[in-house]
């Protein structure tokens, strides 16, 4: 995503804030706000150039394995630098345990997410053949930095921009909707050189739904690791439904 879709993409996905920006009893935190914006788009940022990067210096590996590194050494660098004095390590995710009382929920709710991706991959895509690059990447940085990135760093700071009052609407939180819409615009929207925009439907709703339920298994387990745990694992699921078709 070049810079244009990238803060294109982030202003979209703020539009809800424009809901509770009457109510008296919530006062947003600009500041965070701000740091949202510049954290995701330095992030993208990375994570493009990476990509470049990589093509030139070996241009025979497939995944973007450089991007993503990248990408998590700056989110990171990003945090340590200028948040960890006012957005805690517990408020992000960083954490190894989970909440135990929320367990039996949040492992029901991946593995349906799971067989419902792979099983409908199955379904819609044509066979792929798949590489060993493929599950080894697939397995690993996906889940690691899209997670830490958008269900750790920038769900907490949407979090400490509404000095953590919860807005639900439609029954699930309005920093879970946002970062949802964010998701998905990340993996179906873009702006080319010359300003052609591209969508794709099925994408966005498709990346919707992921992001929503790695969203509520991220607050409701209180942790990053079972939302990585299931991004990943329902990546790997989706190559393996492409590969026994």
């Amino acid at each position: 995503m070049n810079i244009s879709a990238t803060i294109f993409s982030c202003l979209i996905s703020l539009l809800p804030l424009l809901l509770i920006l009457r109510r008296p009893d919530i006062k947003l935190s600009w500041l965070f706000l701000l740091h949202f914006v510049l954290l995701f788009t330095a992030t993208e940022m990375a994570l493009e150039w990476g990509g470049i990067l990589q093509v030139r210096l070996a241009p025979e590996i497939r995944f973007n394995w450089l991007g993503k590194i990248l990408g998590i050494v700056v989110s990171l660098a990003y945090y340590l630098l200028l948040l960890k004095r006012t957005v805690s390590t517990e408020l992000v995710g960083l954490r190894w345990y989970v909440d135990m009382a929320t367990l039996r929920g949040v492992m029901i709710a991946g593995i349906l997410l799971v067989l419902a991706k792979s099983g409908g991959n199955y379904f819609s895509s044509t066979k792929e053949a798949v590489t060993f690059e493929g599950y080894l990447y697939q397995a690993t940085l996906p889940g690691l930095q899209e997670e830490l990135l958008y269900r750790g760093f920038l769900l907490a700071l949407l979090q400490s921009a509404l000095n953590r009052v919860s807005v639900k609407f439609l029954g699930l939180t309005l920093d879970l909707w946002i970062i949802s819409i964010l998701f998905a615009l990340g993996h179906s929207f873009s702006i080319t050189h010359h300003f052609a925009f591209h969508f794709n439907t099925g994408n966005f709703c498709y990346a919707f739904i992921s992001g929503m339920v790695f969203g509520w298994i991220r607050v409701q387990s209180g942790s990053l690791v079972l939302p990585v745990v299931f991004h990943n694992f329902s990546n790997v699921m989706i190559l393996v439904a492409n590969a026994v078709k």
